[in-house]
């Protein structure tokens, strides 16, 4: 950095509340990385440069506390797990203010206390370092929203794997918990998980395993193999009546059954002759996990993207649990409704030029509505005042035609037309809403679409709506939909 920056020697760099460096702007600091031989200092300044980078929790993060300890390296004493090295680190992590939903699942927790860890296994400090303990706290005493601890035996595990925004499971840690009173949302990215290459050594569940013979073992896998099943049938169904908040939520059930059932197994002890076998299975499982976190992102979001990778990659899991259960001569999930019926998030939504015909709430006149056609426009002008996008987004303008189709007594001839709130343009998981125009007509471009009164002498209004979206949005994967209540929640394709 320039020399001008202010240097702050005596200011730790994660030991204590990082709201004092808020006083001071990013031009007025110099950072200056300790020397490698002080391994407190060392530690403090990796784990500081590992929380700038998170997108989890520690992203959101005022105090963030980093405590070295000195670990027995005499090796008739230390622990093995340790590989003889001399130092262990304690990282006290609190979040500060409410955590948007990816910075607070399950899966958020899990990537920035891996990338904390990573950084310390990984860095100047890596043959040094015996194991880091993660706790995300919330001020109240004795207590944390989540644990992670991993030791250098379980970290050399992963290799060269660690990448940003990877994540190491919560059963492959060295040791995790997550309070069950603090429910998680148990959302993990799919993809981004690090594979181990053996089971953890010190996890305190596994230390006595229960033993289960060929017998027990194939029953466990019958029985929770229909258990998945019925959830996912469940799930398939809700999905084809196109309730995309309950096929959400049923989702999320399936990723954090799956995630409990593949930890279960993990910890069997199992004949030899059955390893094979039970790493199959869990193998199927994790892929349960990951296809449900899709689906879940998919349909909460209504992104068609996400959700057609979800839909892939369940029936992929369960190709992989067949393959199990068909060697061991049990019974296959064969249902069709163990497959999304469609991989489409709106499998019935209307051609642009579709129009869509309802009555209104009071079942006195009938109208159809349909979107027409498009243009991208970077500024318009109001009223002399010109309006621009800003950098990197334009404005896309989708002209919408309103027709008065039919009146049937028993009330006013009149009918208003939906409000431009009424429509949302979805695209790779955004929802974008109309642009309040304060005028009727924009020159050069045309009318503006309003809500309006509508009588049988007067039929038809016309406008378009306008959108701020990226100058990379992709009509080919965006859809409109509109809240007509009662009436309906009708869906277009944009092209």
């Amino acid at each position: 950095m320039a020399g001008n920056g202010t240097l702050v020697p005596d200011l730790p760099m994660v030991n204590q509340s990082l709201a004092a460096f808020d006083t001071l702007s990013e031009d007025e600091v110099l950072y200056v990385p300790p020397g490698a031989e002080d391994y407190s200092a060392t530690a403090e300044y990796l784990v500081f440069g590992a929380c700038a980078g998170c997108t989890g929790p520690a992203a959101s993060a005022k105090t963030v506390k980093v405590t070295a300890y000195p670990v027995i390296v005499d090796p008739d004493l230390a622990d093995p797990v340790h590989l003889g090295r001399a130092h262990g680190v304690k990282v006290d992590v609190f979040p500060a203010g409410d955590l948007e939903t990816f910075q607070g699942s399950l899966g958020g927790y899990e990537a920035d206390a891996t990338a904390i860890a990573g950084t310390l296994f990984n860095g100047d400090l890596g043959t040094r370092t015996a194991f880091v303990a993660v706790f995300f706290r919330d001020g109240t005493p004795g207590k944390y929203t989540a644990r992670f601890i991993l030791n250098a035996a379980d970290a050399a595990r992963f290799g060269d794997q660690w990448e940003n925004g990877s994540y190491i499971r919560l059963r492959d840690w060295s040791e995790a918990s997550v309070p069950a009173e603090k429910a998680l949302l148990g959302y993990e990215k799919p993809g981004l998980a690090l594979k181990p290459t053996g089971p953890a050594q010190a996890q305190a569940k596994i230390q006595f395993p229960e033993s289960c013979d060929d017998g027990a073992l194939r029953q466990r896998m019958s029985e929770t193999a229909d258990d998945l099943a019925a959830t996912v049938s469940d799930l398939s169904l809700t999905a084809g009546r196109g309730d995309h908040a309950k096929a959400a939520t049923l989702a999320m059930g399936l990723t954090c059954s799956a995630r409990s059932y593949a930890t279960d197994f993990k910890g069997l002890e199992v004949p030899e002759s059955s390893e094979g076998a039970r790493t199959d299975f869990v193998r199927g499982l994790d892929a349960y996990v990951e296809a449900g976190s899709a689906l879940w992102y998919g349909a909460k979001f209504e992104n068609s993207t996400v959700y057609d990778e979800g839909a892939t990659a369940l029936a992929e899991a369960r190709d992989t649990l067949n393959g199990v259960l068909g060697a061991l001569n049990l019974q296959t999930l064969d249902d069709p409704t163990l497959e999304l019926g469609s991989t489409e998030l709106y499998p019935d939504a209307l051609p642009l030029g579709k129009a869509y015909v309802y009555a209104d709430a009071g079942k006195v006149h009938k109208l159809s509505v349909k979107p027409e056609s498009y243009k991208y426009w970077k500024s318009y002008s109001v009223n002399g005042e010109e309006v621009t996008a800003p950098y990197g987004k334009t404005f896309f303008m989708l002209l919408t035609e309103v027709n008065y189709v039919a009146y049937y007594g028993g009330g006013s001839s009149k009918v208003k037309t939906p409000a431009p709130q009424a429509f949302s343009l979805l695209a790779d998981g955004e929802t974008y809403t109309p642009a309040k125009v304060s005028a009727s007509y924009l020159r050069n471009i045309g009318t503006v679409y309003q809500s309006v009164n509508l009588d049988r002498d007067d039929r038809r209004a016309v406008g378009y709506l306008i959108f701020e979206v990226p100058e990379s949005f992709d009509p080919a994967n965006a859809h409109l939909k509109a809240n007509f209540g009662a009436a309906g929640s009708p869906v277009w394709e944009i092209s």
